[in-house]
């Protein structure tokens, strides 16, 4: 191979010139898109059709309280020993706040999306767990937490709390 090989196998300089266009339209692209702000309608398809924050404060006798953050009533109680996935989900957003060093002054937010998904969101850690992903009977444990929804059966071991 000689020089000369080389100096024939140029780019020419307007591939070179429409290459770096290209990337910088394609960073330009990716800012605006991070800096502008979304519609408004686009956040609205995403605003949750119903929500209540929500405590779950440990009994002596092994139980859970429900509570609203609202209003401050119990909405529901967790007898000792039931409902492993509920516990399991708490005790997980719970381990995350003391990795963090973060209190339980914040509630969690039980949230039901547009499309129907249940999700619990914890604005203490910006964590948000989408309860459906676990089944059907798993995200119905929380399901009947939601304001207007005290009509469908509470999951055994689960009392309702009339209010």
């Amino acid at each position: 191979m000689s020089g000369a090989a080389f100096s024939e196998d140029k780019i020419p300089k307007q591939v070179l010139l429409a290459m770096g266009m290209l990337v910088v339209f394609a960073l330009l692209a990716v800012a605006a898109a991070r800096i502008l702000p979304t519609s408004d309608s686009a956040a609205e398809a995403n605003r949750p059709v119903a929500e209540r924050s929500l405590r779950f404060a440990d009994r002596a006798d092994g139980g859970i309280d429900v509570i609203d953050e609202t209003t401050r009533k119990g909405i529901a109680q967790v007898e000792p020993g039931t409902n492993g996935f509920l516990r399991s989900t708490l005790r997980g957003l719970a381990r995350e706040r003391k990795r963090r060093d973060l209190g339980d002054e914040v509630p969690f937010v039980l949230e039901q999306q547009p499309d129907g998904r249940l999700t619990v969101f914890d604005a203490a850690t910006q964590r948000r767990i989408v309860l459906d992903s676990f089944g059907p009977t798993n995200a119905n444990v929380f399901r009947h937490f939601l304001p207007g929804s005290q009509s469908l059966p509470a999951a055994p071991g689960i009392t309702l709390t009339k209010y």
